[in-house]
């Protein structure tokens, strides 16, 4: 539901991200807002071949039966389209080496290293978004030589700014937020009023002072994937 007029009124999808924060909810549920935020036909589901080595339980429950949104939206960094195009469309299974580097593996792998396992969920310019396989945490891998979310930290020298959310349910759930209230907030009649930038911003404030209260990861002295997310939505 677009938001139409000038108003500090919370629109729904504030109020969601609360109740849902407080609650369990069936995964039809989950699947309906998902696509009421994304889109429908966006959530691609794996088979358990396309996750195998994935062991932490509720993300592979999240994936198996709701899904992950798989989109591209202009003007927001993060994108997911890989998981739902080319032949084999699944998360690529990588190992973090010593120096940094993220190196692809084929599954199943007998190689020692792959006790520690992440999954390719997602892109944000040339870094990539990463599920571990044993905890479920989500986190952004940045090159060397290309800083984003971290500000220029390492991911073994200060990991908290590279991390993205909790769990991947977590951050499909809030992403999701963020993404109803942009398309809101483009489709707003005031959007070109004299105050309607103020406006947009205190919108986008308030939706982050919101998930804040949902997910610790995403609060602005912790990750610098939603900092940076959130400085760009309040310039556009």
């Amino acid at each position: 539901m677009p938001i139409t007029s000038h108003s500090h009124a919370d629109p729904p999808i504030l109020s969601f991200v609360i109740r849902t924060a407080e609650a369990r909810f069936s995964n039809q549920y989950y699947r309906a807002w998902l696509e009421a935020c994304f889109g429908a036909n966006t959530l691609w589901q794996p088979t358990e071949s396309d996750i195998d080595g994935l062991v932490h339980d509720r993300t592979r429950d999240f994936l198996l039966n709701v899904g992950f949104p798989a989109f591209k939206l202009q003007g927001i960094a993060f994108e997911s389209l890989h998981l739902s195009q080319g032949a084999k469309s699944s998360p690529k299974h990588y190992i973090l080496t010593d120096d940094n580097e993220l190196e692809m593996h084929e599954i199943p792998c007998s190689r020692a290293q792959c006790s520690d396992i992440y999954f390719h969920i997602g892109n944000v310019n040339d870094c990539m978004v990463m599920v571990d396989a044993e905890y479920g945490d989500v986190w952004l891998w940045e090159p060397d030589d290309v800083r984003y979310g971290g500000a220029g930290f390492y991911i073994y020298d200060c990991p908290w700014r590279n991390t993205v959310a909790w769990s991947l349910d977590s951050f499909a759930m809030l992403f999701g937020a963020v993404i109803a209230l942009v398309r809101d907030l483009r489709a707003a009649p005031w959007r070109t009023s004299s105050w309607g930038l103020q406006a947009r911003r205190d919108l986008l404030d308030e939706l982050r002072e919101r998930i804040n209260e949902c997910d610790y990861v995403v609060a602005e002295d912790i990750s610098g994937f939603w900092h940076q997310l959130f400085k760009s939505l309040r310039e556009d």
